[in-house]
């Protein structure tokens, strides 16, 4: 193991964020080596503390062992302040002299409450670099707005381009707005860092979270302003690729998806399954054709799917040239499948 020191070692990151977002941005910090010190405030606890408890256990303080506030704060140090009681500014004022970066992600009138917005804070270091993760920015009408990933997601219109067609829109599943917006903050903050080097001068970022994820609907928006068509619901459908599909196998949930994107691989799958005549079919000619007549493809490849293995579908179709993988069922069987433990790092 190498005993080079971290990128950002020495570092010091105070955290005030919550849930999600900002305590995955200074999690990434820590892992390069900030010394993060994170605060909660006595009157309310991170909410994320009763999620995912393990509970058979027999440990007592189930909140310190909550997975799903672990893998988002290990690595930091903790500590807790009421920063709506002058004693409690005043420490954070001191800490923030010795600070190099401040992370929060409240709605902008809370650290204006508490007389800790930026402009107080650069009159004790001038130098500070802060990250003020929120729902909608610091300014416009939105901007008191609460906000968790769950809304931002809709918000950011990546709903309306998920669900099935002639249906309403659908979450992802998951708060994808959440992970993206640290990921970028993260990057903010070292691109700042890099900044004050060169300059000697700190930086305010203001970082909305919607914003933040507007970039993923970057195609979407494109088809709508250059061409005049506001993209459709459509399912596991793709206008890129056709058929495309999560297709069901055999056993209970498991599932292959394919997503065939030449009319050569097409050519490769019909092949493999047992329809060759599809080669030289003109309805499946073309990808628009195949689209067309893509309830009849989905039903053949179906009536084929369903007698196997989902990974012996998987190894078949790859063998022969065609775009296919399982559909991993949950995160756990996600880090256990083989890919992932062969990556995994030797202890």
């Amino acid at each position: 193991m190498s005993n080079a020191p971290l990128p950002i070692e020495g570092l010091k990151v105070i955290d005030l964020a919550q849930v999600f977002a900002g305590p995955a941005c200074t999690r990434i910090l820590a892992d390069l080596g900030a010394d993060v010190l994170r605060f909660e405030s006595p009157r309310r606890l991170d909410v994320t503390r009763s999620l995912i408890i393990t509970d058979n256990d027999g440990l007592d303080h189930s909140h310190h062992r909550a997975s799903y506030f672990v893998i988002r704060n290990a690595g930091k140090k903790e500590m807790v302040i009421d920063l709506a009681q002058d004693a409690g500014r005043e420490v954070m004022l001191k800490l923030v002299a010795g600070a190099d970066v401040v992370v929060e992600s409240f709605t902008p009138r809370v650290m204006e409450q508490f007389g800790l917005n930026y402009a107080a804070l650069k009159e004790v270091k001038p130098d500070l670099i802060m990250c003020s993760l929120s729902g909608y920015g610091q300014n416009g009408s939105m901007r008191d707005f609460g906000a968790y990933g769950m809304g931002l997601e809709p918000a950011s219109g990546i709903s309306s381009i998920t669900g099935y067609a002639g249906g309403p829109p659908i979450r992802s599943g998951l708060s994808l707005t959440d992970p993206y917006s640290g990921f970028i903050a993260a990057g903010a903050i070292l691109t700042a860092l890099h900044y004050r080097r060169r300059t000697g001068q700190g930086q305010y970022i203001d970082l909305s979270e919607q914003e933040a994820a507007i970039p993923i609907m970057a195609a979407a928006i494109l088809e709508s302003e250059w061409n005049g068509r506001v993209p459709e619901r459509q399912g596991d459908r793709s206008v890129y690729a056709a058929p495309q599909g999560c297709y069901r196998c055999a056993g209970d949930d498991r599932w292959a998806v394919i997503s065939v994107t030449s009319d050569d691989e097409f050519g490769r799958l019909a092949a493999a399954i047992g329809h060759p005549g599809w080669r030289s079919d003109g309805r499946f000619a073309t990808a628009e054709g195949r689209r067309q007549h893509h309830d009849e493809l989905d039903t053949a490849i179906t009536t084929w799917t369903a007698t196997r293995d989902h990974y012996d579908v998987m190894h078949e179709l790859q063998a022969a040239g065609v775009h296919v993988v399982i559909a991993v069922s949950s995160s756990s069987w996600c880090c256990r499948r083989p890919s992932a433990v062969a990556k995994r790092p030797s202890e």
